[in-house]
């Protein structure tokens, strides 16, 4: 239990920004965000009387973030966090730049690759890179153009996504890069794979959209790969350790070494075969995986999640939503849904079909029970909220295909949303994540 939260709300009787906003379809208002633990449980924070309805304001950052998230040797979180009344903003201060992070899964995302990013610096320090990095210089790749005598320094300068050549299986040679893939000379002389080990081995994602983390492990790595460097895992091990990238994710190994031992165009090719096994319609998984937001960590998760639905009534809706991402906060949003489907479909009831609310996806379990999931740190209770899920209530009492319904966040919801909710036939469930996960280990 964590001590009470010390709000600085406002509250105002005029629409606001809300989980609503999320219900009816904006998602990036309720995009993603959040992690074990992340918005943590038994918070309480005083609605004055007389006051119907919240919207966002400051919140102390320390209620959702443990001590050692925020400060540390190489990073500082501001106190302050601002709410939308569903997501939090964090601003965070480090040698490496400075972020701001809408999401408490994204914060604590950043701050590990900030923790890495100083380890890779030290790294770079020492007489061993140098060398390396020395024997390294010294090779010489052909491509298709001719000879490539700065490989670190021209793969930076390519616009990201552009290279197109010397990729696996010709799956890439017709789809689209995402953002974070890596120039495929690069991936071809070895010096991705090495990159990815290393991303694991320091308890980061080897996607990370993040340009400072890229650029020290491309160094690193390059050394690595081409200058015969070996890395010592003791020495570069960050808080979380391998594949901490995945920690709200109930995975297997499988998966796991799939990520680090596979290049991304190899990665494409096996999520398409999984999709198409459960029916997901071609133009629909061609659109997933060429999207420039969904990196290949994102595609391989929701697919490992959404293929364990089965062949079930409504997968193409999933990716109908998904495929309208705008941004990157947006695909995680998406990340998050696909892992409470797949966590509920496993540990609470199977899940007969997907379907459309409000452009929301739902999941109606075997039972009858639907089931609503959504990725939100802190949702509150204002004026649109209250509007949106009434009338989510009165359509589902006439449907007679649905013999109850929850709405499961991951993260938690204020306490006047959850005193608003007891006179309404919609459950809640907050900390999703973490629920599942009990429930696998059979807590």
């Amino acid at each position: 239990m964590i001590k009470p939260l010390r709000h600085r709300l406002i509250f105002r009787n005029q629409p606001a920004n809300s989980l609503c906003l999320a219900v009816v379809g904006v998602v990036a208002a309720s995009v993603a965000s959040i992690e074990t633990g992340v918005a943590q449980a038994d918070a309480v924070a005083v609605v004055p009387a007389g006051l119907a309805f919240e919207t966002g304001g400051l919140l102390p950052a320390s209620d959702f973030l443990p001590a050692n998230y925020m400060q540390a040797d190489y990073h500082r979180v501001l106190p302050e966090a601002k709410s939308d009344a569903l997501n939090l903003t964090y601003s965070i201060e480090s040698p490496a730049g400075y972020f701001s992070v809408q999401g408490t899964a994204f914060a604590r995302e950043r701050i590990r690759e900030i923790g890495a990013i100083a380890k890779l610096r030290d790294i770079r320090k020492s007489d061993v890179f140098v060398s390396a990095l020395k024997k390294a210089g010294a090779s010489k790749l052909k491509t298709v153009g001719g000879i490539l005598e700065d490989p670190i320094g021209t793969v930076r300068s390519l616009p990201k996504g552009a290279s197109r050549f010397f990729n696996s299986l010709g799956e890439s040679l017709s789809g689209e890069k995402s953002r974070s893939e890596d120039a495929s000379y690069k991936q071809f002389l070895g010096a991705s794979k090495a990159k990815r080990e290393l991303a694991f081995k320091l308890g980061v994602d080897p996607y990370s959209s993040n340009e400072t983390l890229q650029a020290e492990m491309d160094d690193v790595a390059w050394a690595a790969a081409a200058g015969g460097m070996v890395l010592n895992v003791a020495t570069i091990a960050v808080d979380g350790g391998v594949g901490a990238v995945l920690s709200g994710i109930n995975v297997t190994e499988s998966l796991k070494q799939a990520l680090i031992s596979k290049a991304p165009a190899d990665l494409r090719i096996l999520n398409r075969n999984r999709l198409q096994a459960v029916a997901v319609s071609e133009p629909l998984i061609t659109a997933f995986l060429d999207h420039p937001y969904f990196s290949p960590t994102h595609e391989t998760v929701i697919t490992e999640a959404i293929a364990g639905l089965g062949k079930i009534k409504g997968n193409d809706l999933f990716f109908k939503q998904a495929n309208s991402s705008w941004t990157e906060v947006d695909a995680r949003f998406f990340v998050f849904v696909a892992m409470m489907l797949r966590g509920y479909h496993e540990k609470v009831a199977p899940i007969a079909e997907l379907r459309d609310y409000s452009t929301l996806v739902a999941a109606l379990d075997k039972e009858g029970k639907l089931m609503v999931p959504l990725a939100a740190d802190y949702a509150m209770w204002t004026e649109r909220a209250s509007g949106r899920i009434d009338a989510f209530a009165a359509s589902l009492a006439e449907d007679t295909t649905v013999k109850g319904s929850s709405i499961w966040i991951t993260g938690q919801f204020s306490p006047r949303f959850q005193e608003e909710m007891k006179t309404r036939p919609v459950g809640l469930q907050p900390n999703a994540l973490e629920h599942l996960r009990q429930l696998a280990a059979g807590k």
